[in-house]
């Protein structure tokens, strides 16, 4: 594949890649992508930081290969976050630093993002069915209690039946609510 094929591929891919000279200076192998524009370097790439350190050690060994340093960050002119994966390459005597988009960061934060807003939402349903369950068994106390009460009354037979009757649909509802309120605990 010839050189300026490579460096078009490159660039459409969204790869800057830059030759190490000895100086410790960078040059531009293929011409850099929009994104890498926002990056504000100059041929040191000082915003490196620990990575270029890191890299230099590498380089420094001499040894055919590479080291992956990513996803790292950075903020674009419009102030939108994006991003990038750095690479340092010895091939032969050559060293190498390529820049690459990383698109899948984009993406997996956009699925964190969504998975917290559905966590959320279950934690805020769960709380809010639990409520209504704590309220309901208060309800359902209250009406035992009132049951009770009327039944320590004297009561002619018919009516000592409809209590019954009553508390035995108390019972049921109160373990209707029960068993809500454990779901509404249960593990997402």
């Amino acid at each position: 594949m010839g050189d300026e094929l490579l460096a078009g591929l490159l660039h459409t891919m969204g790869v800057a890649v830059f030759e190490r000279r000895p100086d410790g200076a960078f040059v531009s192998v293929t011409e850099p992508p929009p994104w890498f524009s926002a990056m504000k370097s100059d041929a040191t790439f000082p915003f490196l930081g620990h990575i270029l350190g890191e890299a230099a050690e590498f380089w420094d060994r001499h040894v055919a290969g590479t080291q992956d340093w990513g996803p790292c960050t950075e903020v674009d002119d419009h102030g939108k976050e994006f991003h990038y994966k750095v690479t340092a390459v010895q091939a032969d005597e050559r060293q190498y630093m390529i820049f690459q988009l990383d698109r899948d960061s984009d993406r997996m934060r956009e699925m964190l993002q969504k998975v917290r807003d559905k966590a959320l939402a279950d934690g805020t349903r769960a709380k809010r069915t639990t409520a209504a369950a704590s309220e309901a068994r208060r309800t359902g106390t209250d009406l035992y209690d009132l049951l009770g009460r009327l039944r320590a009354t004297g009561l002619s037979q018919a009516q000592k039946d409809v209590v019954a009757e009553l508390t035995d649909v108390c019972d049921e509802l109160l373990m209707s609510i029960d068993r809500v309120a454990r779901s509404s605990k249960a593990p997402v």
